[in-house]
């Protein structure tokens, strides 16, 4: 038998990013037992160590230790189950993703890498008494290195770790949603569901690494602004600010430059209608118009909250 992972799991009773890792400690019935465990965590792809690996709430255990010869641990025929339990860092969840990217399909492997120390029987010595000899026994402590790879394909990486470590959230700007009050027929109030869908589009194909398909539905939040009621809405909100038609103006003609700078990504023809080379589409050009989508979502919502206020 050799070293096993039984399972891969995120920490969901920690407020901090962990994996648990289950794993298989094989051994020798009767001879030994693995009774510490330690370790290093990588990315296989890039061998690079992201984490150390230390042992994770693992229960007592009865066992029971014969005599046997010292070769017997080259013969393991049984698994003892451990859990082992890694803390990953924003830096280290980021290298995750940067391999991600760099591999189709956008799987990730993790090597494991362990010093398990073993409690073994060693029968050296006799002791003699009225003529009978009887065998002593001696404790011995042993160590030994293992490894073994471990691969998370892509849907399961999206489907049950990205969400809860935190990857497709934006760390220093966070969606507001906050409840709102419809008002049938008013452009602003529908249209603000509907950038909610853009935004929540755009948060999935960033926990895919999926660059280029992330642009299309920050193209279409960013065409909604060229609807003449929603604008003229919206204006009438920050007009209730204090805000001026000048600034007012250079706001939707930032939003409209930002429009066409993401169509760059999608369109193969300039506005002129010329063919044009396509952009590489990378995280940091996502993030970005992400970014800056989240801020104008937001102000949005705080605006319709406070009419909600005031009507009230």
């Amino acid at each position: 038998m050799s070293l096993k992972i039984r399972s891969v799991s995120v920490n969901n009773q920690s407020i901090f990013n962990q994996l648990i890792f289950e794993v298989d400690i094989p051994y020798c019935t009767n001879f030994e037992y693995p009774i510490q465990i330690s370790g290093i965590l990588s990315t296989a792809n890039g061998n690079t160590e992201i984490a150390t690996l230390i042992e994770y709430r693992n229960g007592s255990q009865d066992i029971r230790i014969n005599s046997m010869d010292d070769n017997s641990h080259n013969n393991k025929d049984n698994n003892a189950i451990f859990k082992l339990i890694a803390d990953l860092s924003p830096k280290a969840i980021e290298h995750i993703e940067n391999i991600r990217e760099k591999h189709t399909p956008k799987d990730i492997e993790f090597k494991i890498e362990l010093q398990v120390k073993y409690i073994q029987a060693n029968y050296k010595g006799t002791y003699a008494t009225k003529g009978d000899q009887f065998n002593i026994p001696f404790i011995k402590f042993r160590f030994e290195q293992m490894q073994v790879n471990h691969t998370i394909n892509q849907s399961d990486w999206i489907a049950r770790f990205a969400e809860k470590l935190g990857i497709g959230k934006f760390l220093l700007l966070e969606l507001n949603i906050p409840e709102i009050k419809k008002n049938n027929g008013e452009t602003l109030n529908e249209t603000h569901e509907l950038l909610i869908t853009k935004i929540k589009l755009v948060e999935n194909f960033i926990k895919k690494g999926e660059w280029y398909a992330a642009m299309t539905p920050l193209k279409e939040f960013y065409e909604t602004f060229k609807n003449v009621e929603l604008k003229n809405e919206l204006k009438d909100l920050l007009k209730e600010d204090c805000h001026e038609d000048l600034g007012i103006d250079n706001f939707f003609k930032g939003i409209d430059s930002f429009y066409h700078f993401v169509c760059k990504y999608i369109h193969p023809l300039d506005q002129t209608k010329r063919t044009k080379a396509i952009p590489t589409a990378n995280k940091e050009d996502v993030y970005l118009g992400y970014s800056l989508a989240i801020s104008i979502l937001n102000l949005i919502s705080k605006k319709l909250v406070k009419k909600d206020e005031n009507c009230k």
